[in-house]
């Protein structure tokens, strides 16, 4: 390139101008490399952050169907507990009456079969009325009503982040419940929910700390 020189009398332009766009360029291309650096790091936070969100989505996931899933097996047991208890009773009853002969036989036969027709009366009321109460908890409403139970102290902080989370958990939940049922939904142990909060509490800080040890605290030494 081909500077003009200059001149006692006529300035038409100084070499310090080329000087000053190369010295933009190059500190344009340093900024930019910087930042192409910085892309690997950049890709390991973002690959924690979402394991982050992926753990929270599945927690809650976990926690609000548990909830829906105890209410329901403690109306279902209750039905069994109230159906086995009367053929208990009637059969029961009817024993001791044809073993002490109170009751001619005939009487006996037909309280065993009342007392069999009772329970089967009870079978279809409890599984009508499990049905709907299977319905209830899979509405909107009771899906809210299971959250703010297994949420409350987030709910009370208003914390905006449980209730994003929810955002997008609640219509997927909503949908498995309705294809599979919460008959079909197995028991989710404490030592699985424990798992997950463990990631969330202990291995995700320590993974942000490997990702970022100039932020977290000085390097090992090598």
């Amino acid at each position: 390139m081909c500077l003009p020189v200059k001149k006692t009398d006529d300035i038409t332009l100084l070499p310090t101008t080329d000087t000053n766009a190369f010295a933009d360029l190059h500190q344009t291309r340093d900024d930019v490399v910087s930042e192409v650096m910085k892309a690997p790091e950049r890709r390991i936070n973002n690959v924690i952050t979402n394991l982050h969100d992926c753990v929270n989505l599945l927690l809650m996931h976990a926690v609000v169907l548990e909830e829906s899933r105890k209410k329901y097996e403690a109306l279902k047991w209750r039905f069994r507990l109230q159906i086995g208890s009367t053929m208990v009773a009637g059969l029961g009853i009817a024993g001791l009456t044809s073993y002490f002969a109170v009751l001619p036989l005939p009487y006996t036969s037909g309280f065993v079969a009342a007392t069999m027709a009772s329970c089967g009366g009870m079978v279809w009321f409890s599984n009508s009325q499990l049905k709907e109460y299977a319905k209830s908890l899979n509405s909107p409403e009771g899906l809210s009503s299971a959250f703010q139970r297994t949420h409350m102290n987030e709910i009370r902080n208003a914390d905006e982040y449980t209730t994003n989370v929810w955002q997008r958990v609640r219509d997927h939940l909503r949908v498995g419940l309705e294809s599979f049922g919460l008959d079909n939904v197995p028991a989710i142990s404490k030592k699985e929910l424990d798992h997950m909060n463990l990631i969330l509490e202990s291995e995700v800080p320590r993974l942000r700390r490997l990702a970022s040890p100039t932020h977290f605290g000085s390097k090992k030494s090598e």
